[in-house]
């Protein structure tokens, strides 16, 4: 269990939010501040004091659209590393070798690692990349190539 009170955002989907939710729940104090919110109701409150008061923000790797999916969790972790706060984007498939990049900030179902072992690790201050242009970039990859979409539709 972490040993101070942190602040955590987790951002997806409404099912996606309430898992993550309780499994960082289970890894923190009970005076953490833990929430979810869905990627619609989030960027009502994008604001410089909100990336100052979240130790950690957890984001669905894909968002649907009409049009497709689309790697909004990476695209989103640029926007959060760039204003100094701590990424971690999750994905249901095995990504991180499809998407290459720093380990860090990408978690999914294959790491030897559990998700909140993952958690713990980056709030512990662990060093990991939040280059935003490498997230950037990773984002601009995925969304481009429908390849890596494929067995995933």
């Amino acid at each position: 269990m972490f040993q101070r009170d942190v602040s955590v955002l987790v951002i997806g989907t409404d099912d996606f939010g309430r898992v993550i939710e309780q499994s960082v729940l289970t890894a923190c104090t009970v005076d953490s501040f833990v929430r979810h919110t869905t990627w619609e109701s989030a960027m009502a409150i994008w604001t410089p004091r909100l990336f100052q008061l979240t130790d950690l923000f957890i984001l669905e790797m894909f968002r649907q659209y009409d049009t497709g999916f689309r790697a909004e969790g990476l695209a989103t972790a640029a926007l959060i590393a760039e204003h100094g706060a701590m990424p971690l984007v999750v994905s249901p498939f095995e990504m991180t070798e499809q998407v290459g990049g720093p380990r860090g900030f990408i978690w999914d179902a294959c790491q030897s690692d559990s998700l909140a072992d993952r958690v713990l690790k980056l709030l512990d201050g662990s060093k990991t990349s939040r280059d935003a242009g490498v997230l950037r970039l990773l984002a601009e990859k995925l969304n481009r190539d429908d390849s890596l979409f494929s067995l995933h539709r």
